[in-house]
């Protein structure tokens, strides 16, 4: 009896462990009168049914482990077997019921078709954006500046700053924020001193620097001091401080030199961010990641340096020291990642982790948003993988509807929502992938994170920024409003039926044909103009041993008449891979910019492609053939060096495309990639690269060589004097006027202005006139391009050819140092957001291929509740036991939440307590009179953290959960008793200092007391 009962026990045990679980699919495409099997297995597991009509159906009890799920029907095209992971508690992934859907051999052998039609279950989905309303600031006044402090003096004393009323004058006001926020930035002093003058005029970055010996002259734009000093305000009903790092970013060109000066970079990378730029050695940093050496790599160029530190000063400070980022670091000019090819940037979380950047991150001055919200992304991954806790990462999983799929690639995820991301990348890869460009978006773009994913934006606004928020702000004589009765806030529909067709002979190119139907809901603008996806092959194994796809895109226009009927084709080579090829997210898009990105749960794609020619073969470069040879011409009278490069390459089916990527030296940018010729009876590559007077005297040599043949397979050749790499070669070019600086705007001359085209009935078709007035200094201005912000947040962009479109003269009409008005013509469509557009951004090319982008987006920034005097909040450590007090004089707090956060192992403990909870909390465990005395207080334990430096964050919510004020304090957490956190007798007298009871003192007598979170005493 008692074996029996054992055995009982051990089998309740083993049934509780091991869940059976029900598999739910769906079958589409059985004709009448057919059948079709369906079956779910794995090596020790089959299990078998037939199906004779469209529907949904289940496996019951299926076993833990991985199986497969497929279909077969005699006469019919089949998918490929999904994969089903059953896990030991029964649940599935993906937890989505799957779709089998098999389509009718059509008769003509030649021919292979795939048609889907979702199923009329349809329901729920989100058909409209959320229409941004704009901030409603009440302007309470500003921070009042300390009337006693003598910024003047400081500024000289401290930083060599001598303050001139050359220009405007200076006001105590703006002489006190330049003396606080060069307070922020930790860089080095030099012996000379500085002469500040400030002008109301526009400028360049808003800063200008001239140098005589040790001594500088720096002209300071007076815009840059707007929002410098903290405006208190009421942001939509919430109170708080209302400012920008505008000043900031400024100073920091000035502190760098304009990111020349390496040492002051790297100086305050190291003291404000905890990073640097600077590798001791690369071979061992990289070890077990990318294993490469110094010659890899190469020093970040000076504006790429700027712009990571204002990025990263962007960020609350509570995140500028991220744990294990230790450092950044640049591959060479014209590389691609060995691992990831189409990455801009990667960040290895690691525990020496470090962010690496490719050329492709950057460009030009590196003032384009793009680059600002990759470094920003970047950074959120460190915070992904050792600051958010796992209850936010859950969270942040289930507001994206991210669920586990093995069937989804190598990322391994899908999702059940197809509007609410930011990008299509952000869609189509994972939840850490999608936290990082929403919280890119949050701070440079918060009006797109709003528009297209709210409870996005308010999880971030309330769990990861504590309250703070950003505003993107273009200067008011750089907007316009625009007129629209009828605004179109609508995404196209969705997927309604999907066809692809494929035609061609095993032996012949394949033309593929996709036909894409929208869903329709009456009295919704849903329609599209186009979509497009790529198309990837089955992988395979290359020559070199790693695992490769072929892929091409496909485009497809609206078919006309009918803007839910999507058409379009393109051609597969008969040398490709043959097998089921896949599609990516199919991205859906209207003339407005709204989008709609359907996954493989969406819409059922099935395409085969039947090549007996197929080719895995990569094409060849032949070692060490790669030469140059310069000749002398003259073209319209300029001096024009022809240099011609040429190299040998071999391929079994033929070369269809070539391209180098040149450089002019190693401390600028790399020419764009150029097209080769192919002789195919020499097997030679020639290309013609046209070095003008206005070109570099430089070193030119090749970076890299990308090969492709018809078959879609490639080849990338990597030159460096790193012994993985081919041998660089290169050849000294002179020229005779060489042009380094890009073209300028002038910065007072620019006016943007709009009409509608239909006034009497605006339907958001607006046109738009933008002039400006540009230069430069040798070769003469040559392209352009502009973005317009909507108040949805989305950019309409467009290039600005100033000699007409597809006219690219090789040198300048006319003389290029003298301004010249341009002026730039646009057609806003019918639909277009109604409301206050701006002009985001400018960017000029010169003949050298000099660029320059003009930025006109300031960040302000919002914290909730700045007034010190409302909440205090105070705190001390003794052993194990940290004490947090808020004390209040006046507000709405009704309940806080406290993040206790390790800055160095990014260790954390969380909780939350609200006034009923806190007040149990003083009676029962604390006998501390000035712990009683507190409106808010916790004991925490906080022995499961790390010894070391910790902050301490406690947000203060009213009774509706908003946050109303956000404070946070610094403690040392060792061995050792608070006492050792006390600081003898130093203190700063412009910061408010308050007693162990949390009263604001304003000179302090004997005894100790607080100031910023930590104590001083004085005897």
């Amino acid at each position: 009896m008692k074996r029996l009962l054992s055995l009982l026990t051990l089998w309740l045990v083993c049934l509780a462990i091991a869940q059976a679980a029900k598999v739910e699919y769906k079958v589409t495409g059985v004709q009448s009168g057919d059948k079709a099997v369906v079956s779910i297995g794995s090596d020790a597991y089959l299990a078998t049914t037939e199906v004779s009509v469209d529907g949904s159906y289940s496996f019951d009890n299926v076993p833990a482990g991985k199986m497969f799920l497929k279909i077969e029907a005699s006469g019919y095209h089949l998918p490929q077997a999904l994969t089903i992971i059953v896990n030991e508690d029964g649940s599935i992934e993906p937890m989505v019921p799957q779709t089998l859907a098999i389509t009718k051999m059509d008769a003509d052998p030649n021919t292979w078709t795939h048609s889907w039609q979702e199923d009329g279950s349809l329901s729920g989905y989100t058909t409209t954006a959320s229409i941004n309303k704009r901030p409603e600031i009440e302007f309470l006044g500003k921070k009042i500046v300390p009337s006693d402090v003598p910024s003047v003096g400081m500024l000289y004393q401290y930083y060599h700053v001598i303050l001139s009323d050359e220009g405007k004058a200076w006001t105590q006001e703006y002489a006190y924020r330049l003396y606080e926020t060069l307070k922020t930035i930790p860089y080095a002093i030099g012996e000379g001193y500085s002469k500040f003058i400030l002008t109301e005029d526009k400028i360049d970055d808003d800063i200008k620097v001239e140098t005589s010996g040790n001594s500088r002259i720096v002209t300071i734009g007076e815009d840059a001091f707007y929002y410098a000093n903290p405006f208190l305000v009421n942001l939509d009903g919430v109170r708080g401080r209302f400012f920008s790092k505008r000043l900031h970013h400024a100073l920091v060109n000035y502190a760098t030199n304009f990111g020349e000066d390496e040492g002051q970079v790297n100086q305050i990378l190291t003291q404000r961010f905890a990073c640097t730029m600077e590798v001791p050695d690369y071979k061992t940093l990289t070890a077990g990641i990318t294993n490469e050496d110094e010659f890899c790599f190469q020093k970040f160029l000076p504006t790429e340096r700027v712009a990571i530190i204002n990025m990263l000063e962007e960020l609350p400070e509570g995140f500028h020291k991220t744990p294990h980022l230790n450092y950044l670091v640049r591959r060479l000019n014209g590389h691609k990642h060995p691992l990831y090819p189409t990455a801009a940037a990667v960040s290895w979380c690691v525990d020496n982790g470090y962010i690496e950047f490719m050329e492709s991150a950057f460009g030009g001055n590196n003032q384009d948003v793009e680059t600002q919200r990759l470094i920003l992304h970047e950074k959120t991954h460190f915070l992904w993988a050792f600051t958010l806790s796992d209850e936010i990462k859950n969270d942040w999983i289930k507001v994206g509807g991210w669920y586990k799929d093995p069937n989804a690639g190598l990322e391994g995820w899908s999702t059940t929502k197809d509007v609410e991301f930011v990008t299509a990348y952000a869609h189509g890869k994972n939840p850490n992938e999608d936290m990082a460009e929403s919280v890119a978006y949050y701070i440079k773009d918060p009006e797109k994170l709003r528009s297209r994913a709210l409870e996005k934006y308010e999880f971030i606004r309330d769990r990861i920024m504590n309250g703070t928020r950003y505003i993107s702000k273009i200067p008011d004589h750089l907007t316009f409003e625009v007129l629209n009765l009828n605004p179109d806030y609508d995404y196209p529909g969705k997927i309604k039926r999907l066809e692809v067709k494929v035609e061609g002979a095993p032996d012949e190119d394949k033309k593929v044909i996709v036909e894409i139907e929208l869903n329709h809901i009456d009295g919704f603008e849903d329609g599209a103009s186009g979509a497009s996806t790529r198309l990837c092959s089955p992988h395979f194994i290359g020559t070199d041993g790693k695992e490769l796809s072929q892929f091409v895109d496909i485009g497809m226009n609206a078919v006309e008449g009918n803007d839910h009927l999507i058409r379009g084709e393109v051609t597969i080579s008969k040398y490709s891979k043959t097998g089921y090829w896949t599609a990516e997210d199919i991205v859906i898009y209207d003339f407005q910019g709204t989008q709609r990105f359907e996954g493989r749960n969406d819409c059922v794609w099935n395409l085969y492609i039947n090549n007996s020619l197929e080719d895995q073969e990569a094409p060849k470069y032949e070692s060490g053939s790669l030469q140059y040879e310069v000749t002398d011409s003259v073209i319209e009278g300029h001096k024009v060096q022809n240099l011609k490069i040429r190299f040998k390459v071999t391929d079994n089916v033929g070369i269809q495309r070539t391209l180098i990527r040149l450089a002019k030296g190693g401390d600028s940018d790399s020419f764009a990639d150029q097209d080769g010729m192919y002789d195919e009876k020499n097997q030679t590559v020639t290309v013609d690269c046209m070095i003008t007077e206005f070109y570099p005297t430089a070193d030119y040599y090749v970076e890299h060589i990308t090969l492709n043949d018809f078959a879609g397979n490639e080849t990338y050749i990597v030159f460096s004097d790193s012994p993985i790499h081919e041998k660089r070669k290169s050849i000294h070019i002179v020229t005779e006027n060489p042009d380094t600086e890009a073209p300028i705007i002038d910065l007072n001359r620019i006016s943007v202005y709009a009409e509608p085209t239909h006034p009497e009935a605006p339907d958001g078709e607006t046109k738009v006139t933008i002039n400006y007035y540009a230069k430069d200094d040798k070769a003469g201005y040559h392209i352009g391009r502009y973005e317009l912000l909507d108040p949805q947040g989305i950019s309409h962009g467009n290039w600005h050819y100033i000699n007409g479109p597809g006219f690219y003269p090789l040198f300048f009409d006319g003389d290029p140092t003298v301004w010249k008005r341009y002026t730039i013509n646009c057609i806003l469509p019918q639909g277009s957001a109604p409301g206050i557009w701006g002009l985001a951004s400018l960017k000029l090319q010169d003949k050298a291929l000099n660029e320059r982008t003009y930025n006109f987006v300031e960040t302000l920034i919002f914290e909730p509740d700045d007034n010190l005097d409302d909440y205090i909040l105070l705190s001390d450590i003794k052993d194990n036991e940290l004490t947090l007090k808020m004390t209040k004089t006046e507000g709405n707090g009704y309940s806080y939440g406290y993040r206790i956060i390790n800055e160095d192992t990014g260790e954390e403990i969380s909780g939350e307590m609200n006034a009923q909870t806190t007040n149990k909390a003083r009676r029962t465990r604390s006998s501390d009179s000035s712990v009683m005395d507190a409106d808010y207080a916790a004991i925490i334990d906080v022995s499961e953290l790390s010894d070391g430096n910790c902050i301490a964050i406690v947000q203060v919510k009213n009774e509706e959960g908003k946050a109303v004020a956000v404070r946070n304090t610094r403690f040392v957490k060792g061995t050792s008793t608070s006492i050792s956190n006390i600081v003898e007798g130093k203190y700063d007298k412009l910061t408010p200092i308050y007693d162990l009871q949390g009263r604001k003192i304003t000179v302090p007598a004997k005894g100790v007391y607080i100031q910023n979170g930590r104590k001083f005493v004085v005897k």
